[in-house]
């Protein structure tokens, strides 16, 4: 058997070490891997947050295009309930994001856990001076149900938009972790004074 050279033995030395290195290095997903919900960390979906558009009249699209507009990445939310003006009275749209599995935009900067694992759902309307509609509500009761049923959602994770807690995110190779504020919700009355928040939630309670 030949005896390595020096330099051999250096080389050898060398290239173990960096695949050692290479092996134990853990890389910390980025933003935009979070964004797409393509990164391990931020698979799955753990709360459902309930808005109304504020408006009288709206679809998924018209709502796109706004948002878009505004530099939201088109539609904010994953579901749109429909009132009978710009879209059938409780019809159900499936959004982009719900298709693509990707995270909504439909609450404040302040809350983005809720944004990486909330699934939002709008009904059309202006619920401080409107009701929903009764197919409204019979719409997002079965949707609800089903989000529930489906990705293992608690009723005490399904929130209405005001009740969404402000906290800062940080995040690891592992886990992304939350910082919540006590006390602090978002600054908003959505999803209206006249949504029946309680006795909706009633009906998911064990």
């Amino acid at each position: 058997m030949t005896a390595m050279k020096p330099i051999q033995i250096a080389m050898l030395l060398l290239l173990t070490i960096m695949l050692v290195s290479s092996s134990s290095a853990v890389s910390i997903p980025s933003w935009s891997s979070i964004y797409a919900k393509s990164s391990g960390i931020a698979k799955g979906w753990k709360y459902i947050v309930i808005h109304h558009s504020g408006t009288d009249a709206g679809s998924a699209d018209s709502f796109d295009r706004y948002h878009e507009k505004m530099g939201y990445g088109g539609l904010c939310y994953h579901f749109v309930i429909g009132n009978g003006n710009g879209t059938p009275d409780g019809k159900i749209e499936t959004g982009f994001r719900w298709k693509e599995q990707i995270v909504g935009t439909h609450v404040d900067v302040n809350s983005w856990y809720h944004n990486i694992f909330g699934i939002g759902i709008c009904l059309v309307g202006n619920f401080n001076k409107d009701r929903p509609t009764k197919k409204q509500m019979e719409s997002l009761e079965k949707l609800v149900k089903k989000l529930m049923r489906e990705q293992q959602i608690p009723a005490s994770d399904v929130l209405p938009h005001n009740r969404v807690p402000v906290g800062e995110i940080d995040w690891d190779s592992k886990s992304i972790r939350v910082l919540l504020q006590a006390d602090r919700y978002a600054a908003t009355d959505c999803p209206g004074k006249n949504f029946p928040m309680t006795a909706f939630k009633k009906q998911f309670s064990p």
